[in-house]
């Protein structure tokens, strides 16, 4: 089995790549979530949550390259009022898995996706 905090007893416990999945997630919650339509060949995923007016997106870049993604409506209106990428080194890393806040680009449509690495944003 699997598990989000991992200790034994020769470390400390640790949040294991699950427990930041799960943080991510944990944006949406109350939204109602849907996949997004997504227009290209890239291995990437995205989901899109709303609750009243409030809109978020989460796109998952499964490559091994970064993006650049044109944010849909109503993104493009107005400004990204937050942002946050969980990033790990591959796909199925175990360990240097981070979420993080990150200070959004403001006005803009177009972000970057790094190479195995989710992005949420809040509109």
């Amino acid at each position: 089995f699997y598990t989000p905090i991992e200790s034994s007893e020769k470390a400390a416990a640790a949040p294991r790549p699950m427990y930041f999945g799960m943080q991510l997630a944990q944006q949406f919650a109350g939204f109602r979530v849907a996949p997004c339509v997504l227009k290209t060949d890239v291995n990437m995923t995205a989901y899109m949550g709303t609750k009243g007016k409030q809109v978020r997106l989460a796109v998952v870049n499964k490559g091994a390259q970064a993006v650049s993604l044109d944010l849909p409506e109503p993104f493009r209106s107005g400004e990204v009022a937050e942002r946050w990428v969980l990033r790990g080194p591959s796909l199925d890393a175990k360990e240097d898995v981070r979420f993080e806040r990150e200070e959004p680009a403001g006005r803009t449509t177009v972000n970057e996706v790094a190479a195995y690495s989710a992005v949420g944003f809040a509109g």
